[in-house]
């Protein structure tokens, strides 16, 4: 692991040994890295002391995906099962999240309604109750395998797979849009910044996806060869 301090000029290394880094987090309020590796473990950095501040074995095996809010740390590893930790303490806190039959790509804490969305290889998208782990509902609307999740200000659930296509899901009413394809390979990542979702694919685009399903590209990083990835 690699952190660049631009004031101070220089680059510092951490060797975690645990594994792989499989995902990286920074959370921006307590400004920390938090570390997901291969090994099932979550390493804490802080970037005001540069240095490890904290670990936890939270899998027996690799985290595949982490997000921090507020005082809680949701983990999803490759055999499907979800951890919730205190941020604090990095101690375990109660609860399971019955449903994903593959391994898990990615999960995301909505706090505002207490609950977590996952995606996985098995094209499902999982609503949980965030401290019973009761299911609230799901949708099988995509094709692919789930690479990525969000879930907007409104709580509209955005997710999109390996094949370019994004699903925006009202659980309330329990309506999709979708799937629509907007990129021309895989989406890579997903992020919300209130009730607007922007998408990062392998195809070089940066794509700005609204509730309504409605999309443009904001950014070409690079362009894909070919330009289509064929899906059969």
């Amino acid at each position: 692991m690699h952190i660049v301090h631009e004031s101070l000029q220089q680059m510092v290394s951490f060797d975690l040994n645990t594994g792989p880094v499989n995902s990286v987090y920074f959370h921006e309020e307590d400004r920390q890295f938090y570390i997901g590796t291969y090994g099932g473990y979550v390493h804490v950095i802080s970037t005001e002391h540069l240095k490890e501040i904290g670990r936890s074995k939270a899998h027996d095996c690799a985290v595949k995906a982490l997000k921090v809010e507020g005082d809680l740390i949701i983990t999803a590893a490759v055999e499907g099962t979800i951890c919730l930790l205190d941020k604090k303490s990095l101690s375990l806190k109660k609860a399971e999240y019955i449903g994903a039959t593959e391994l898990l790509n990615d999960v995301f804490i909505d706090s505002k309604r207490d609950r977590i969305a996952i995606v996985s290889r098995d094209k499902n998208v999982r609503l949980f109750d965030l401290h019973t782990g009761r299911i609230l509902g799901q949708h099988n609307e995509h094709q692919y395998s789930i690479k990525s999740v969000t879930v907007t200000d409104s709580g509209y659930i955005v997710s999109g797979d390996y094949w370019g296509y994004i699903v925006v899901w009202n659980p309330e009413l329990d309506v999709n849009t979708g799937p629509i394809r907007i990129a021309q390979n895989g989406i890579s990542a997903i992020r919300q910044l209130g009730n607007d979702v922007y998408a990062s694919s392998y195809d070089g685009g940066i794509y700005h996806v609204r509730e309504d399903g409605t999309h443009t590209e904001v950014l070409r990083l690079f362009e894909q060869f070919p330009k289509e990835v064929i899906s059969h």
